[in-house]
C-alpha cells in the first residue's frame, strides 16, 4: 500500500512540475516578446534625394547606421539594449534640398503601443505609420503639398 501512495504522490509531483515549467515558459515568451524587439525604418521622398544630417537615439541602438544619402530611399534599424533587449526610441535627420530638414521620429518601447511622427517643412506632406509587435516596421512618405520655396535672391 505505501509503495502505491509514494509512486501516486510521486506522479503528481512529476505532473505538477511539468505544469509549472510550462507555464513560466510561456510567461517568458510572452513578456520578452516586446523586450526583443527590432524597428526597421525606410523613408522614401517624392521630393528628390535625402541628405543625412544627424541622428539621435534616447534608448536602444542601431544595428544598421541610417544610410547617408543622397538617395530618394533612405534605411535604418535599431534594437534594444539591455540582456534581453529594451526600449529603442529616437529620431533622425535628413534635408531635402530647396524644402530644409526633417526630422523622421520613432519608439518601440518593450511594453505599450509602437509610435511614428515627422517634423517637416509646412510646404512638405508628410505621413508615417508603424507595425505593432516584436519586429516592427517604420514607413515615413514625405512629398511635396505644392511647388519648392523660391530661393532667396
Amino acid at each position: 500500500m505505501n509503495v502505491k501512495m509514494v509512486q501516486k504522490s510521486t506522479t503528481k509531483i512529476s505532473v505538477l512540475f511539468v505544469l509549472v515549467w510550462m507555464m513560466f515558459l510561456v510567461l517568458v515568451l510572452v513578456l520578452t516578446e516586446k523586450a526583443l524587439g527590432i524597428t526597421d525604418a525606410t523613408v522614401i521622398s517624392g521630393v528628390g534625394n535625402l541628405y543625412f544630417s544627424s541622428s539621435h537615439l534616447d534608448d536602444g541602438k542601431f544595428t544598421s547606421e541610417p544610410q547617408k544619402g543622397p538617395s530618394g530611399i533612405v534605411s535604418w534599424q535599431t534594437a534594444g539594449t539591455g540582456i534581453f533587449g529594451g526600449d529603442e526610441k529616437g529620431y533622425v535627420k535628413y534635408e531635402l534640398p530647396g524644402y530644409g530638414i526633417a526630422t523622421f521620429y520613432f519608439s518601440n518601447p518593450a511594453s505599450g503601443s509602437n509610435s511614428c511622427g515627422i517634423d517637416a517643412p509646412l510646404v512638405l506632406a508628410a505621413k508615417c505609420s508603424i507595425t505593432p509587435g516584436i519586429h516592427a516596421y517604420a514607413k515615413y512618405d514625405i512629398g511635396a503639398k505644392g511647388p519648392p520655396p523660391a530661393s532667396p535672391h
